[in-house]
């Protein structure tokens, strides 16, 4: 076979060129099939220490752009005096002594910046009280002692789930998302419900009135099994008749005080570039870290306390408005999809009012139906062996009755908008 037939990915790893380049090569496909000759294993050999080699290059870091970080022991924190670079849009929380600003990171964010060579941190000696009182103006560097990663690993990540919860910060971290450590951004989901309650015009009585002049107060909304009495018509009479587990409102357990052993360890952003960690927006992910080892998969009351103390605001959940077809002016996107965009625009421009309110009815509706009525999701981080998996947990209410029912009758009343309606 010719040099020329022989496809490049397929050779061997050249780290050499790792070594005098300036940039990483690309990675091809493994040589599979080994043949025990001398030739290939002299090739291994080489590539290996080469690789070996371009590893142990010390790494460089430009004078000016030197982040350094002291270990507070008694703290459990890093501190850094002197901020550089555009890490700290969410990582760290500035505080103020006197007139000197200094930035505190828990120890995921002091491994994370360690880990990724943008940091180094040294052990504090004392030096840092006498600066934070004001009896010293500088910290002196060269006479503390530099912590290695190693040596971090042990004094920065020390509760049992420390490690687990690192491992997932720094998967996110290097995939561009803000993170922060869960902390409540909004009013407890419980107490958002009492006040709804108290607000409306009936009160937490007027779904006992409605039940009692429909008659189901004694019997309740749902049937057992059996066909016995009824007189099937339809196919809605055979799905109302198999209705056998009543419906329940996605927020009535928040009327039952809960606990678990599961909790939210992270809020999560999409990368934006007017985020603020001082105030920021509800989060887009809520992520529970779990390790298969010592925690099995949450049970439902698990998921549901999960789901009842994230981030949540009910009244803008029920009250958002419902989406609107329109055209984007986005230039990144494609031709393609902008004439997507502009044939959808004119077919809905071109409908009537009472057909507009119908197709968003639908839209609004089927996306509660597949997504639930809240939008409230948590995703668990599951870890196993070091390997992590990301499951997205959702509700679902198919009778999208009490709060869900009051936003889509703002768009179409209806007695009923559960999955076995059928518009009649």
């Amino acid at each position: 076979m010719s040099q020329e037939l022989i496809d490049e990915e397929d050779q061997l790893q050249d780290w050499t060129t790792v070594l005098g380049g300036k940039a990483l090569p690309k990675r091809g496909e493994k040589e599979f099939g080994p043949d025990g000759t001398d030739t290939q294993l002299d090739n291994l050999s080489l590539a290996r220490n080469a690789m070996y080699r371009a590893l142990e290059t010390p790494r460089g870091h430009y004078i000016k752009h030197k982040l350094e970080a002291i270990w507070m022991p008694d703290r459990q924190m890093a501190i850094i005096t002197a901020a550089k670079g555009g890490y700290f849009k969410d990582l760290g929380r500035q505080t103020s002594f006197g007139n000197r600003q200094v930035i505190w990171l828990n120890g995921l964010e002091a491994t994370y910046l360690v880990e990724r060579g943008s940091m180094t941190i040294y052990l504090n000696d004392g030096q840092v009280d006498k600066y934070l009182s004001g009896q010293a103006d500088s910290i002196d560097f060269g006479n503390l002692f530099a912590l290695s990663l190693q040596h971090l690993y042990s004094v920065a990540l020390t509760e049992p789930e420390s490690l687990d919860k690192y491992l997932v910060y720094s998967y996110l971290k290097r995939h561009g998302y803000l993170i922060q450590e869960f902390r409540c951004l909004t009013t407890p989901q419980a107490e958002q419900v009492r006040q709804l309650e108290k607000n409306q015009l009936w009160g937490p009585s007027s779904s006992y009135v409605k039940s009692f002049l429909l008659g189901t107060h004694l019997f309740g909304t749902y049937r057992p099994l059996s066909f016995q009495s009824k007189h099937i018509f339809s196919y809605l009479s055979v799905y109302r008749a198999l209705n056998f587990i009543p419906a329940t409102n996605s927020y009535e357990s928040l009327k039952t005080p809960s606990e678990s052993d599961y909790a939210i360890h992270f809020n999560v952003w999409k990368p934006q570039p007017n985020f603020s960690k001082k105030n920021p927006p509800l989060p887009d992910f809520h992520v529970s870290v779990i390790n298969t080892k010592h925690k099995s998969f949450p049970s439902l009351k698990d998921i549901q306390h999960l789901h009842n103390t994230l981030n949540h605001t009910i009244s803008e959940s029920i009250h958002q408005e419902a989406p609107q077809i329109k055209q984007t002016s986005n230039k990144n996107q494609s031709a393609k999809k902008l004439q997507r965009a502009q044939k959808a625009q004119d077919k809905f421009s071109k409908m009537s009012s009472d057909v507009q309110r119908n197709v968003q009815y639908q839209k609004v509706r089927s996306s509660m139906l597949r997504n639930g009525p809240t939008g409230r999701s948590i995703v668990l981080a599951t870890i196993d062996d070091g390997i992590i998996n990301f499951i997205t947990l959702s509700e679902a209410d198919f009778s999208l009755g009490g709060y869900a029912a009051t936003k889509l009758n703002t768009i179409k009343y209806s007695d009923s908008h559960g999955i076995i309606y059928t518009g009649k």
